[in-house]
């Protein structure tokens, strides 16, 4: 919904519009809303067709595409970590943190992150878990 924000206020939209053109209600300078009358009606037999047909777009589109990027993720994270821990024997935190930095680098490490978390590492050890997070998140996207 939240990528979908125009399709989600337009549901929303059908709903809400059409029921305040049937309230009245009037809002003071700190748009407190005071309803006049008596609405329990209104409310009592909706047509939520619109937006049960919305939400089940919006979650399927979800399931087909989201989530299988998700757990495409997840599964080169777990693969670049076994990967790694063959080349490096460091701390789980360590690790997570090397991926992190890496990947908001386009799969290197930059010289500042490199002196301020991970000065232990040889050159050897940084051109090869960077050429693990290369490939794992970065192939064929050059």
């Amino acid at each position: 919904m939240l990528q979908k924000r125009s399709e989600y206020n337009a549901c929303l939209e059908s709903f809400c519009v059409p029921l305040m053109q049937q309230v009245g209600y009037t809002r003071d300078e700190e748009w407190q809303v005071t309803v006049k009358g008596k609405t329990r009606n209104l409310y009592r037999a909706i047509d939520c067709t619109r937006m049960a047909e919305d939400l089940y777009a919006w979650t399927d589109e979800t399931i087909r595409t989201e989530f299988r990027k998700e757990l495409e993720f997840i599964v080169r994270y777990r693969q670049a970590r076994e990967q790694m821990e063959q080349v490096v024997d460091m701390p789980d935190r360590q690790l997570n943190l090397f991926i992190q930095v890496a990947l908001h680098n386009k799969g290197r490490l930059s010289a500042t992150k490199r002196a301020s978390h991970f000065e232990l590492l040889t050159d050897e050890e940084v051109h090869a878990l960077e050429a693990i997070i290369q490939e794992q998140f970065f192939k064929g996207s050059a």
